[in-house]
This record gives structure tokens, C-alpha cells and sequence, in this order.
């Protein structure tokens, strides 16, 4: 099992970050199938959309996650992070227009480098 790195900042403000990433993390869970449920057509659209979201949640799981047993290192698990919020926000941009993808994108950002300096323990 990969260890976690150790918080360099603890308390209130490790707990809040990791409180921004849960909701961000269920946030692109929910655009990523969305988004594959719209752009499918027939009977299995809901199968598509939640496999999608499964197979999403599961890499998450296997690669991301702190207590992951294949936990990746960074750069590479940062880069899948980055390619999990940027599906997000390409489906916000499809499902809605609306230029709030970047904000996702920008937020993303941000929460993955607290998340690197606060550590993953909270």
C-alpha cells in the first residue's frame, strides 16, 4: 500500500480541501455521466452513463485515491486527475455552453495542489 504523504498544513484547512475535492471528485463523476447519457441514444443510454461514471470512479479508486493499492505516483496521478476533471468540464461545455468548464478546470487545479501541500489525511 502507497503512504501518504505528510500534511504540511493540518486542522481546518486540510479537512476543507479535502471537503472541496470529495465534491469535486462527485461533481465529475455526475458531468461525465451526464454527459455520455446525452450523447447516447436507445434503451441502454443509462447503462453507457453509469458504466461511464464506473469506469471513471474505479481508475479514480485503483490509481488516485490515498489508500489506493496501485496508488500512481505524481506527475502521473496528476495527470489523470487532470484528464478526470478536464472530461468534466468538456461535458459541462457540451451539456450547458456555458463557460463555467473553466471555472471547474481552474478550481480543479487549485484544490490539487492544496491537496498536495495539506497532504491527504486531514
Amino acid at each position: 500500500m502507497a503512504s501518504n504523504p505528510r500534511p504540511v498544513i493540518g486542522g481546518p484547512l486540510a479537512s476543507a480541501v479535502l471537503a472541496v475535492r470529495l465534491v469535486l471528485e462527485l461533481t465529475a463523476l455526475a458531468l461525465i455521466g451526464w454527459w455520455v447519457y446525452d450523447v447516447s441514444t436507445g434503451p441502454i443510454r443509462w447503462a453507457l452513463a453509469l458504466g461511464a461514471a464506473a469506469v471513471v470512479a474505479g481508475a479514480w479508486g485503483a490509481f488516485v485515491a490515498p489508500r489506493a493499492r496501485r496508488r500512481w505516483r505524481d506527475p502521473k496521478r496528476l495527470l489523470l486527475e487532470l484528464v478526470v476533471f478536464g472530461l468534466a468540464a468538456g461535458g459541462l461545455v457540451h451539456l450547458t455552453g456555458s463557460s463555467a468548464a473553466w471555472m471547474l478546470l481552474a478550481l480543479s487545479a487549485v484544490v490539487a495542489l492544496l491537496v498536495r501541500i495539506v497532504g491527504e489525511t486531514g
